[in-house]
């Protein structure tokens, strides 16, 4: 379980960081598409993960299960590496639930009339990184009304005149000019809210499978061990036959 939940924890840490470096630098369609193919090979390498602790604790209870049967008994440290499903069951618990919670407080707490995050806002987005491209995404989706902006902007323009500046002019256009850019739709940071839940839940998930599939997984190796072996015996047996000398026939 110890083992499950820290290479969990360290994979999400790795992830976050290349994600933090890469998905909001440059045009945001790439920096999206990066940030989905990051998540997929982070979901990927959780399974990953999964699988090889799981078959490796399922090889610690076929050799507590062959002491046992000469008589003897295991360490304690071989027994807690012992396969057991609700080490799987407990780390995803933990991985998953962390995530979980934080996504449901931020979205009952969050203030969806302003663009700006509270600070548990902020602690949120930093700790969904390895689901940045699903925050770039919906920051990129938020409309915004620039409208007052380029009013004032076009009655700056007009008070230039060949290199001159009428300043009078510039000061009576922009006083009647309300300068003003505002996000008008807010509903994708609703959304990306929504989204972190089930992203952040996933990887949990992908760990657990990949843990719950050991003993299918040892049986494999096992029995691609066996063929193998069968395999080399036979090569030395044919071997083995081509090597023996000839008999000499006996001259008549």
């Amino acid at each position: 379980m110890g083992e499950l939940i820290r290479k969990g924890i360290l994979l999400h840490v790795a992830i976050a960081i290349v994600c933090l470096l890469s998905v909001f630098v440059g045009n945001a369609v790439l920096g999206i598409v990066i940030g989905a193919c990051l998540y997929i090979a982070y979901i990927v390498m959780m399974y990953g993960e999964g699988c090889q602790v799981g078959e490796h604790h399922c090889t610690v209870s076929a050799t507590l299960e062959r002491l046992k049967s000469e008589g003897k008994r295991g360490d304690e440290k071989l027994e807690k590496n012992a396969f057991e499903p609700r080490k799987g069951f407990i780390a995803c618990a933990i991985l998953g639930g962390i995530p979980l919670v934080l996504a449901l407080i931020n979205l009952f707490t969050a203030n969806t009339s302003v663009v700006a995050e509270s600070p548990l806002g902020v602690i949120t987005r930093l700790f969904f990184s390895p689901q940045a491209f699903v925050t770039r995404w919906c920051n990129e989706a938020v409309k915004t009304d620039i409208s007052g902006a380029v009013a004032a902007a076009k009655a700056t323009l007009n008070a230039f005149d060949y290199g001159t500046v009428d300043y009078s002019g510039l000061i009576s256009e922009v006083s009647k000019v309300k300068v003003y850019a505002f996000a008008s739709d807010l509903k994708p940071l609703v959304l990306m809210r929504i989204l972190y839940i089930p992203l952040g839940i996933l990887p949990a998930i992908a760990m657990l499978i990949g843990y719950l599939r050991g003993p299918k997984l040892r049986e494999k190796t096992v029995t691609d061990m066996l063929k193998g072996s069968r395999k080399k015996q036979r090569r030395m047996r044919r071997g083995s036959k081509q090597r023996q000398p000839r008999q000499a026939k006996p001259e008549i």
